[in-house]
């Protein structure tokens, strides 16, 4: 019996991952630009509440049909709940907090570490073991993170740094919970819940301002149909603009 050849060999039919890696990398670096442009005009806290409403909003929507309620052990639900708040919660408002003050590059630089920080532990969560070459690439990443920070004359570090060197911390920390809970429970169920989980653990916070947003949308509702008596297209922009500045002038009050 003749063998039948492949027509297309694999580095032939596999080159498209490679352009969608590369977009990948430029949205994951495009979310430094645009935080540090939001936190320009709003506060972390309120641009993490709306971009975890979006988050859970857009994953339950396309996502929900997959889903089922997981069967595992109780230990399973305390460790979700974790992960809610430790890789979503901390992780969202500590991201955009840090952008205040930091770099979008030295940002982008120092979370780009989780990747070690995980590595590192997972040798003593799991019992892992890490070669010279791991060490070794460990200490480069590490250097290159430090000389970004200088600046010619001395290392600038300040609190906006130290504040994404904890959203990284948070995000190894959540790496290590999902290796966990993987063995329990699949990809989509870890996804939606610890995301809903996150923006649970947050909702309670606006209640301290619930007055003020109540303002907010009876502004907004102003906003929307003065936009209605004109382009409805560039109004309804400009009617967006003017609820969010007020949303700010409201939570400085």
């Amino acid at each position: 019996m003749a063998q039948t050849h492949n027509k297309y060999p694999i580095d032939e039919r596999m080159w498209w991952t490679y352009p969608i890696l590369f977009l990948s990398v430029i949205i994951w670096g495009s979310n430094f630009i645009i935080g540090k442009i939001l936190v320009e005009h709003f506060d972390a806290y309120s641009i993490t509440i709306i971009r975890l409403i979006a988050i859970n909003g857009f994953l339950w929507l396309f996502a929900s049909r997959y889903f089922r309620m997981p069967k595992g052990p109780a230990k399973v639900w305390v460790v979700i709940a974790l992960s809610g708040i430790i890789g979503i919660a901390m992780n969202q408002y500590t991201f955009f907090l840090g952008l205040v003050t930091a770099s979008p590059v030295t940002s982008a630089l120092i979370l780009a570490l989780a990747s070690v920080m995980t590595a590192m532990l997972t040798i003593f969560v799991f019992g892992e073991r890490r070669g010279g070459k791991f060490w070794t690439g460990a200490v480069l990443a590490l250097v290159g993170v430090v000389l970004s920070t200088f600046d010619g004359t001395a290392i600038v570090f300040g609190w906006g740094e130290g504040v994404i060197i904890l959203t990284m911390l948070t995000f190894a920390v959540f790496m290590i919970l999902i290796q966990w809970m993987s063995k329990y429970i699949n990809a989509i169920q870890i996804t939606l819940l610890s995301n809903l989980f996150g923006l649970i653990i947050l909702l309670p916070f606006l209640l301290p301002i619930m007055g003020g947003y109540g303002r907010l949308i009876g502004r907004c509702s102003f906003c929307s149909s003065q936009a209605a008596s004109s382009s409805i297209v560039l109004q309804t922009w400009h009617g967006i603009a003017k609820c969010l500045k007020l949303g700010l002038r409201i939570q400085h009050c």
